[in-house]
């Protein structure tokens, strides 16, 4: 099974439950994401890059920042 796979299945099976959890202490903000979320974001992260010409077998580079 790959990561695909088990999101989808998670969000069929546990569609309410928590799947992430976001921690800022120094803001003081928690905040949950569930599978169907979770889900949801990766479904239109995916679509938004199809749209852009991203073709399988393609190599993107994500960027985040930390805190």
């Amino acid at each position: 099974m790959n990561m695909i796979e088990m999101l989808a299945k998670n969000a069929r099976m546990y569609p309410a439950d928590t799947a992430i959890v976001e921690v800022r202490p120094s803001v003081q903000i928690r905040k949950e994401i569930t599978w169907a979320g979770f889900y949801e974001r990766v479904n239109r992260l995916a679509n938004g890059l199809i749209d852009r010409g991203v073709i399988r077998k393609d190599k993107i580079f994500v960027m985040g920042r930390t805190p």
